[in-house]
């Protein structure tokens, strides 16, 4: 799955002889798990950090991350155009991302079979 598309562009930006190849599900749907940003609660300066997360969420942000050395792939809306080549060629794949959050009724059930089995 695409867990870290950044230590493969890092890889090539040294020339390394990677390649990637996005995991693709019988249906067509692709393991893409997106960069995630979090508030902690008792967190300091509360506005500062709701400000970087709208921030990172908006257009401006994701094409900021996506221009990037580790060139994130944007999730919401912005201009294709405007995003480098090999970005802009992993966008369709990102698009057809699995739903994780229909995964969310096994939860409990896959949660007590990893205590089961690594929780010793």
């Amino acid at each position: 799955g695409w867990t870290d598309t950044d230590d493969y562009f890092a890889a090539i930006d040294r020339g390394a002889p990677v390649a990637m190849l996005p995991v693709t599900l019988p249906d067509g749907a692709t393991l893409c798990v997106p960069n995630t940003a979090a508030i902690v609660r008792s967190c300091r300066n509360r506005p500062a950090a709701e400000r970087l997360v709208d921030y990172l969420a908006s257009a401006e942000g994701e094409l900021a991350l996506a221009r990037s050395r580790s060139r994130q792939v944007p999730l919401g809306p912005v201009d294709n155009e405007a995003l480098p080549a090999e970005v802009r060629a992993l966008v369709p794949a990102a698009r057809r991302g699995y739903r994780f959050r229909t995964l969310a009724a096994s939860s409990a059930a896959c949660l007590q079979f990893l205590k089961a089995e690594y929780v010793r």
